[in-house]
């Protein structure tokens, strides 16, 4: 701030000298905070989360991270600004992680508070699949028999080679589906 010399009179009539500049220094901007993950696509186990602040900021702590569909881990300040937590999703589950960090939760050296984070959203799979067997015989088999295998959700590299057979031998191995295989079994002669 500024006053120039001359612009104000006494009664006597002599005018102002200049006022030494005076400067306040400002800071209202609000420190704002960006949720990233080390997971692209589908996380299948844990997932470190990176927290980042456009500034520097204290008293930020894991408590004011709120998580769902997993449980908190590991919580690292790797500077005022940025900050790793490990969340390991939660067991059997295909239900999403969520990551949320609240306003007013860290302050910058101004002692302006935060705002709320836009809220990290990731993709979990921790369900194993399960898989059923039927066959396509009622009471005791006289001939060939079709054995269906139908798992949960879809897998990859499911053979015939998988398959034990006891008293029997396998014979035609078909992929119906992703999900879905079939196993002719002709029993052992004279069973």
């Amino acid at each position: 701030m500024n006053v120039a010399a001359n612009v104000a009179t006494d009664a006597a009539g002599n005018n102002n000298t200049a006022a030494t500049q005076s400067t306040q220094a400002v800071d209202t901007a609000v420190p704002t905070v960006v949720i990233t993950d080390d997971t692209t696509g589908t996380a299948t186990g844990d997932v470190t989360y990176t927290l980042t602040f456009s500034e520097s900021v204290t008293g930020f702590a894991a408590d004011d991270i709120t998580v769902s569909g997993g449980s908190k881990g590991s919580f690292t300040a790797v500077s005022g600004s940025v900050y790793t937590l490990v969340v390991t999703p939660d067991a059997s589950s295909t239900s999403d992680i969520t990551v949320n960090v609240a306003a007013n939760v860290a302050t910058d050296v101004a002692g302006n508070n935060n705002t709320a984070a836009t809220q990290s959203t990731q993709a979990v799979d921790t369900a194993v699949p399960t898989v059923v067997i039927t066959d396509d015989t009622t009471g005791t088999a006289t001939g060939d028999v079709t054995y269906t295998f139908t798992f949960s959700e879809s897998v990859t590299g499911f053979a015939a080679d998988d398959i034990t057979v006891s008293g029997g031998s396998k014979g035609s191995f078909t992929a119906v589906s992703g999900s879905v295989y079939t196993l002719v079994v002709t029993p052992d002669a004279s069973s």
